[in-house]
């Protein structure tokens, strides 16, 4: 009898502190499109942006688009959005960066690896 008074004493604690867990965390992820405009194909533009949105502990896709720029969304806690942003506007050494163009989108909630798209 007293595991069955340890779950029903203790199981909706936990469940509780579950949910509200995953609704900091959902009320604390931000999801950004990001167009990058400029020199930004055949310099690792793509290779770098993974590498940083992984160091950053980010979740998404980077890819080229057919007009010449790159296209990524990302999905993180806001601090490591901004940061992400700061290192895309200076790029890797061979690029050169004229535009941001940066939307807001829903979070999915998604966790998992950045990843380049093909």
């Amino acid at each position: 009898m007293p595991s069955i008074l340890l779950i029903s004493g203790l199981a909706p604690s936990i469940l509780f502190i579950i949910l509200k867990l995953n609704d900091y965390i959902m009320n604390n992820k931000k999801r950004y499109r990001i167009t990058v405009s400029g020199r930004v194909q055949g310099v690792g533009f793509r290779f770098f942006t993974r590498d940083a949105a992984q160091t950053l502990g980010l979740s998404g896709w980077v890819m080229n688009l057919s007009g010449g720029g790159v296209e990524l969304e990302a999905e993180g806690e806001q601090s490591a959005i901004d940061r992400l942003i700061e290192e895309l506007r200076q790029g890797p050494p061979l690029s050169r960066v004229t535009d941001l163009d940066v939307q807001e989108l829903a979070a999915t909630g998604g966790s998992g690896e950045f990843f380049i798209r093909r």
